[in-house]
């Protein structure tokens, strides 16, 4: 656990050290310090984060019961089900509810629904 501290205590240290305000720059278009280690910090946050989540292979409480899931699911054998949640499941249709209000709202407002909906 103490590891995932120190991950943890390092990336917030490199997102805090991000400026993140964009500036024109009048010297023709040439990367200043400041926005090089900008580029630099948020690299070392992506590389860090994405390596730390590939790494972690086979990690958890429940995966041996996941594998067993769906190797049941590829037996076909009678027990083959895939477990879900009623809290997840509202979660999902919720989501999908404001997916489609946006798309809808995107259509709407584009003047794009006369070739869709015509």
């Amino acid at each position: 656990m103490a590891f995932y501290f120190g991950v943890a205590a390092l990336t917030t240290a490199l997102a805090m050290l991000v400026e993140g305000r964009r500036r024109m720059h009048a010297d023709g278009g040439m990367l200043s310090r400041r926005r090089m280690l900008d580029y630099m910090c948020l690299s070392a946050l992506f590389i860090i984060l994405a390596g730390l989540a590939g790494l972690r292979i086979e990690v958890g409480n429940d995966y041996g019961k996941y594998v067993e899931n769906f190797h049941e699911i590829w037996a076909g054998t009678d027990s083959a089900y895939v477990v879900t949640e009623i809290g997840f499941n509202i979660v999902g249709l919720y989501i999908r509810c404001q997916a489609m209000k946006i798309i809808c709202s995107y259509l709407r407002f584009s003047g794009r629904e006369r070739r869709f909906f015509s």
